[in-house]
């Protein structure tokens, strides 16, 4: 704890940046593995005090993917359609509590357009 790295953020918050990476990789192409990225993402929503904004929309979007073909039975009885859809309405309101940082500055509007739209899957951009 000494160390710089966690000068900003506590090893608890460096740890959650590593989850966040994680499964991100997971969710990947190349390395798909949506029941390893939705341990992490479940482990992270339950287990954790606060959530960075970014990891917790991460985590909801894998286990959204990750239910997409998920039997009733996999669900104990839940419809995968009716869980999917109160994910995304957590993804959404995440996404738009994460986006008010973007709204203390009216310049910032197409800034938080454009996080909107990415949060969606809609399209990938970057802030330089």
């Amino acid at each position: 704890p000494g160390h710089t790295l966690f000068r900003h953020v506590s090893p608890a918050g460096q740890m959650q940046r590593l989850d966040f990476v994680l499964i991100e990789y997971y969710c990947q192409e190349s390395t798909k593995d949506l029941d390893q990225a939705s341990m992490v993402a479940i482990r992270m929503l339950i287990e954790d005090d606060y959530v960075i904004g970014e990891a917790a929309l991460s985590s909801l979007k894998a286990l959204i993917d990750s239910i997409q073909d998920a039997s009733s039975e996999e669900l104990e009885g839940e419809d995968s359609s009716d869980v999917r859809s109160k994910l995304f309405q957590c993804r959404q309101s995440i996404s738009e509590v994460v986006s008010h940082q973007f709204s203390k500055d009216k310049r910032d509007e197409f800034a938080r357009a454009s996080f909107r739209m990415c949060n969606s899957g809609d399209v990938a951009m970057e802030f330089y």
